[in-house]
């Protein structure tokens, strides 16, 4: 009986210390899984702590680039007022030498404007008379109608050279435009100011006028427009410009 109870009392003490054994096991594991846990939120920590990092730093980043751009901007607003007053500064001295450069070809065309027809030759050779006075081919005689001095054959080369450097201006009357040499020579083709015939037929109306006062003219004054014609036997629908022609008209009259 004593060994009985003795060897009961091995397995009590043996089965108490597989439970404590299990329950230091369990404690074990619960602590790991406390340790893991740790570890997991110092993990994220982590992470948090250099995301917070990298935001910083790109704040950082961003200031240096706003006080770059603002400097940056400073410099192109100070290199802006002195463009601007470089620019003042130039077309000051636009102004100035087109002015002195009107005032220039002014005074040469004044020097060679023919004082007999008051033009300005377009082309060479140019009369000269001993003292130094021009006159156009055309107008030349056997005395200057300047000096009255007698007329050679002398020729002025240097007048040719201003002829072919200045500006001319347009000879038509409300015109007044002025061209290099050879855009005048085409503008006088062209201008709408030169002077034309009317387009009716000459037993009705002759006269001559600038090109852009024909429109006018046709409709007001001109006796052998329809506009006239129409009027005068009532047929106010055919009016110029709805209707344009003569020979119908005539036909009636």
């Amino acid at each position: 009986n004593a060994f009985r109870e003795e060897r009961n009392a091995f397995r009590e003490e043996r089965n108490a210390f597989r439970e404590e054994r299990n329950a230091f096991r369990e404690e074990r594991n619960a602590f790991r899984e406390e340790r893991d846990a740790l570890r997991e939120e110092r993990n994220a920590f982590s992470e948090e702590r250099d995301a917070v990092k990298e935001e910083n730093k790109e704040k950082d980043n961003t200031s240096e680039e706003n006080d770059a751009l603002e400097e940056e901007s400073e410099v192109l607003t100070k290199e802006r007022d002195v463009m601007k007053i470089d620019n003042e500064t130039l077309k000051s001295e636009k102004n100035a030498l087109e002015t002195k450069y009107t005032a220039l070809t002014s005074t040469l065309r004044e020097q060679l404007e023919c004082p007999v027809c008051l033009e300005v030759p377009t082309c060479g050779p140019v009369p000269v008379c001993p003292n130094g006075h021009f006159v156009c081919s055309k107008c030349k005689d056997s005395h200057c109608p300047t000096c009255r001095g007698r007329m050679f054959s002398g020729k002025s080369l240097l007048a040719v050279k201003v002829i072919e450097n200045v500006e001319h201006a347009c000879r038509n009357e409300n015109c007044g435009k002025f061209f290099p040499l050879e855009e005048y020579k085409l503008h006088l083709t062209a201008c709408l100011h030169r002077t034309v015939n009317c387009p009716s037929p000459n037993e009705f109306c002759s006269r001559k006028m600038a090109l852009s006062k024909v429109y006018d003219h046709i409709l007001e004054d001109c006796q052998g427009s329809l506009n006239v014609l129409f009027t005068e036997y009532n047929f106010p629908e055919y009016n110029f410009p709805q209707y344009l022609g003569f020979t119908s008209i005539l036909k009636h009259s």
